[in-house]
């Protein structure tokens, strides 16, 4: 609420309190394993492991974030873009800025050439042309340092060099040895070669829906639209014909690939809320079924596979141990109701619980939830039976 100088109310405002998406990008782990970041609106959440708890919130940005990445050269350091067009680089030890750099554009994704490579960073923003296509473009850091002090760095970004024509949500991954940056454009892999400045373009049969760098070997592995894990070889050089080799669970798309450090396995995740860990060597498989009634979003590891974070639609984060895959811990946000298509509004309405000072509200079918605003995540989750449900929600109702 917006008040006067007369002490009169002038004008009412729509501020966001919680409830964005935590799962439209990849949870990132430190390197040491011991943290794991989170993007959430415009801010990033930073989680300890061992308290599980939210410890720090990077707040600077005043748009979506819409990446981080670690410094490969300085592993305290974090990078995070947004819509607002700021790249900034993080002391997330104590949540400091130590560089804000504004390209004026959007920036919707970004990627580090591996650590031993010039320290180059890959940006994606829109193409100009009109569609919703995406283009990738790589700078140094010391020439963009360099730049921003002499000029505007929308500039030096703008006389960068177009790499790689993407799709508008693709992801973009370096090949272990930092020679190859890999995206794709809906059927086809595309692959940029910084040795021979060339670009690959390789066709496939259904439309790419996401992808992923072996951490060893230079092969790719991506999943399409009709369920299928292509591994790609021999696709890092001129002239050649690549070598593929099909792996087949998924009865749906698959939303979400990542290999192990040692690129032993290969874990995959879709619509069937179920995580398959693939042994490539040996051609086996193993699931982690009953993630969640929704499908996976998201999958990432820690560094020392000992954690995998599985980000589901249904806006959470499930933590798994890499020994046995149970549950450590779940990272909540405010879940999404399903409502029915002639029902108005929220069944249950949003009510404020007097002891926690949580709003309480409908979550997934037959659950109530409750989000604590000020901590911005999911307090409690309560399951209802089908007859105990109208019950609970009049109670709930009743102590406001």
């Amino acid at each position: 609420v917006d008040i006067n100088a007369r002490g009169v109310m002038s004008a009412l405002r729509a501020v966001t309190r919680g409830g964005e998406s935590i799962v439209t990008r990849k949870a990132l782990f430190s390197s040491d394993s011991k943290w794991i970041f989170v993007c959430c609106g415009n801010v990033v959440h930073m989680y300890s492991q061992r308290s599980r708890e939210l410890v720090q919130v990077l707040a600077q940005h005043q748009a979506l974030v819409t990446g981080i990445e670690l410094n490969a050269d300085n592993l305290f350091q974090l990078f995070s873009i947004s819509l607002d067009g700021h790249l900034i680089v993080w002391d997330y030890t104590d949540a400091a800025v130590l560089k804000d750099i504004d390209f004026g554009v959007p920036l919707y994704n970004i990627a580090m050439r591996p650590s031993g490579r010039s320290k180059s960073l890959c940006l994606v923003l829109k193409s100009g042309d009109g569609d919703n296509s995406r283009v990738a473009k790589c700078i140094t850091w010391k020439s963009l340092t360099e730049q921003a002090q002499l000029s505007s760095p929308s500039e030096y970004l703008d006389k960068a060099d177009v790499l790689l024509r993407i799709a508008s949500k693709a992801d973009i991954v370096f090949t272990a040895n930092g020679e190859h940056l890999v995206s794709y454009n809906t059927s086809h892999l595309l692959v940029y070669d910084f040795n021979s400045d060339g670009l690959y373009c390789y066709p496939h049969n259904f439309k790419i829906t996401c992808i992923a760098a072996h951490p060893v070997t230079c092969c790719v592995a991506t999943g399409d639209s009709h369920g299928h894990i292509i591994i790609w070889y021999n696709v890092f050089e001129l002239n050649s014909e690549p070598v593929t080799t099909r792996l087949q669970w998924h009865a749906h798309a698959v939303h979400s690939l990542c290999f192990t450090s040692d690129g032993t396995f290969l874990l995959s995740g879709g619509e069937e809320s179920v995580l398959v860990l693939w042994q490539l060597d040996k051609n086996l498989k193993q699931f982690r079924p009953r993630l969640g009634a929704s499908a996976i979003q998201q999958i990432s590891l820690s560094p020392n596979d000992n954690y995998f974070a599985i980000s589901l639609q249904s806006n959470i984060i499930q933590v798994l141990s890499g020994m046995d895959l149970s549950v450590e811990y779940v990272i909540g946000g405010l879940r999404t109701a399903k409502l029915q298509l002639n029902q108005d509004g929220v069944k249950t309405g949003i009510v404020l619980e007097p002891y926690s000072q949580c709003i309480a509200m409908n979550g997934h079918p037959g659950h109530l939830q409750f989000y604590d605003v000020e901590q911005n995540k999911l307090w409690l989750e309560v399951w209802l039976t089908h007859n105990s449900a109208q019950l609970a929600t009049c109670f709930v109702t009743s102590t406001t």
